[in-house]
């Protein structure tokens, strides 16, 4: 993965790349050495799903042991989804600012939560998510379940996917708000003035000054 944030897709208030969303996912939103939940981003996931529809056991046997190993010592597991471009279900490049979602996986309750703010747009990528740790034995087969909670706060356009993502991400990473996430829990991690519901412009705000603080911290 990429190590720089896209200061020019935040200053510009556009679609962010998943190099620059995994970048806040691990920092800002605490995910990288986070001691109750492991966090597996969308090029992690996207290599181990085309190596597993290619047949590439040799690649699988590497990342299903590692995925395995994640969500058996913690309590839950945070996958960035990264599903096909909206009207074009051909393109698949996870850098191409294609739909992005949060999928969340509690081992104590063995229930997948998905959290997607387009519509549920990315649940067939999650299906074949869920079947690919199903198969692989990375979760429990017995009971397991999967729910989208109601009321999942929406983008307000076709292109604020990956702000939401942060958004859900934070929640569980850093508020540690109990699953399943709805509009009330966007409501009350929003009385701080600091965000709105749509994540306007004081949301995207905010994100910047983290990333000029992290891009300066490094020297770039």
């Amino acid at each position: 993965m990429n190590q720089r944030i896209n200061m020019d897709l935040l200053s510009r208030c556009e679609p962010l790349d998943d190099d620059t969303v995994d970048i806040f996912l691990r920092t800002y939103c605490g995910l990288e050495q986070h001691e109750t939940i492991a966090y597996i981003n969308s090029i992690q996931m996207e290599c181990a799903l085309h190596a597993h529809r290619n047949a590439r056991n040799d690649a699988v046997k590497k990342l299903g042991p590692l995925f395995r190993n994640k969500a058996a010592a913690m309590e839950g597991m945070v996958v960035l989804v990264h599903g096909p471009k909206a009207g074009n279900p051909i393109v698949n490049d996870v850098n191409q600012n294609n739909h992005g979602s949060i999928l969340y996986y509690s081992r104590l309750k063995n229930i997948f939560y998905h959290y997607d703010s387009h519509d549920n747009f990315n649940y067939p990528k999650v299906w074949e998510i869920i079947s690919f740790f199903l198969h692989y034995e990375i979760v429990r087969k017995e009971g397991i379940r999967c729910f989208v909670p109601d009321f999942i706060p929406q983008q307000p356009g076709n292109w604020e996917c990956s702000y939401f993502c942060i958004a859900f991400a934070y929640i569980l990473g850093i508020k540690r708000i109990s699953y399943p996430i709805g509009s009330q829990d966007i409501v009350t991690w929003s009385s701080n003035e600091l965000f709105d519901m749509r994540l306007g412009s004081i949301f995207r705000n905010h994100l910047f000054s983290y990333a000029t603080e992290y891009e300066h911290a490094f020297g770039r």
